[in-house]
């Protein structure tokens, strides 16, 4: 661990969900607040501007009277930011999808709403290489997967169901311009992970579910997925635990273009790992976070782990204090480290206890720190170097000489 930094909203209950890094190797995290004044409470989404080292340096809230989720944020192609969630706010059921644009400041530029009759609410968001958006979530209980042109006008939607239940958790733009959505379908005992392809009309071209089979009540789902330069799929998720039913495994999978699966591991010991996302890294491998309760300080801890491009684990490592703590999104940053956000959660009994915003930046193993090399390698790795070539010469010369 290089650095963490716990953050207070206004002393209740606060969870990240979303972080990236921004131009400026600063960080951008999406999340949710909760907070009471006398007999009135709130619920809104929150975006946070960090620099690189955590501190933070400009927060802004969204929505109004009711209840704001900012699930998911990117920073889009004008320097601005862009944040996928749900409102209830004038919304015409429970919940609307929610769409927020801001400027670099984090200033509100426009918001939309898209309205169903019940639940509806958005995990994910890309913008398009057609500079829209596309945005990934649910809709009463189903899959719901909606494009909308640059000022967030709804052009296509998809609501997708698979016995019973689907929930989308994670879109990407494919190489052939479609699009690519992860997340997990099935009933109240079972679930299959599941996948979406679409066109880049919004045509349904395949859609497949994966089920480890490991236990008598399968329960697998998916929250990322990345397409590799060979056009296959990486997925991530969790699948029951081979030890014990009770609990879950990280899971992950590599399918073909056509979502056959190639291979799969799983990763994670005797109690529960619960994965939330999973990124593809600069060395080609993968890494994937969530929280365990199997080891670490306590209770359960953020749970990082890495792997070579072909799911092999190369290491794994958790980072917790004696609170609760669970990791729901990663992002490596540009000096190959590892930043992880979720949240922190004090253990006080007979209570609903306050939640607070963590973020952990961590070094990835094997990586040397970026910094100015010392004294002493710019000293003697020279010196070193011209005292081998003096010897070379002189040795080679004498060489010559007993040859002559």
């Amino acid at each position: 661990m290089l650095w963490n930094q716990t953050y207070d909203y206004a002393r209740t209950k606060d969870l990240a969900f979303s972080v990236i890094e921004t131009a400026d190797k600063g960080l951008a995290i999406a999340a949710r607040v909760f907070y009471i004044d006398g007999e009135i409470w709130d619920q809104d989404g929150l975006l946070i501007k960090t620099d690189a080292v955590g501190e933070v340096q400009w927060t802004q809230s969204y929505g109004g009277n009711r209840t704001e989720y900012a699930r998911d944020v990117i920073q889009t192609a004008d320097g601005g930011f862009a944040m996928a969630g749900s409102t209830s706010t004038n919304s015409t059921g429970r919940t609307d999808g929610w769409l927020v644009k801001t400027s670099s400041g984090g200033e509100e530029e426009w918001s939309q709403q898209y309205a169903g009759i019940d639940f509806d609410d958005f995990n994910a968001l890309i913008q398009t290489r057609e500079g829209g958006y596309a945005l990934a979530g649910q809709r009463n209980f189903n899959a719901w997967i909606v494009k909308t042109d640059p000022r967030g006008k709804k052009e296509w939607a998809h609501t997708l169901g698979r016995g019973g239940f689907g929930r989308a958790q994670d879109i990407i733009q494919t190489m052939d311009r479609g699009y690519c959505v992860v997340g997990s379908c099935g009933n109240l005992l079972n679930y299959d992970l599941w996948v979406i392809k679409l066109a880049k009309n919004g045509t349904v071209e395949w859609n497949r579910t994966y089920n480890s089979i490991r236990g008598k009540t399968p329960d697998d789902h998916g929250y990322s997925v990345i397409q590799t330069a060979d056009r296959d799929f990486v997925l991530f998720g969790d699948t029951v635990n081979l030890h014990n039913e009770t609990g879950t495994d990280f899971w992950l999978v590599k399918t073909d273009a056509a979502g056959v699966p190639l291979w799969n591991r799983t990763y994670g010991e005797e109690g529960t790992e619960s994965l939330y996302a999973g990124i593809k890294t600069i060395d080609g491998g993968f890494a994937l976070t969530g929280y365990t309760n199997s080891f670490g300080v306590e209770r359960s801890d953020f749970y990082l782990v890495k792997t070579d491009a072909q799911g092999v684990l190369e290491w794994n490592r958790t980072y917790g204090t004696s609170y609760w703590e669970e990791a729901r999104s990663l992002v490596q940053t540009s000096d190959s480290g590892f930043v992880l956000v979720g949240m922190l959660r004090p253990p006080i009994a007979g209570s609903t206890p306050n939640t607070n915003i963590w973020f952990v930046k961590v070094k990835g193993r094997g990586v040397p720190p970026s910094s100015t090399p010392s004294f002493w390698i710019l000293f003697f790795f020279p010196t070193t170097l011209v005292l081998g070539c003096l010897v070379l010469f002189f040795s080679s010369k004498r060489k010559r000489r007993i040859n002559e």
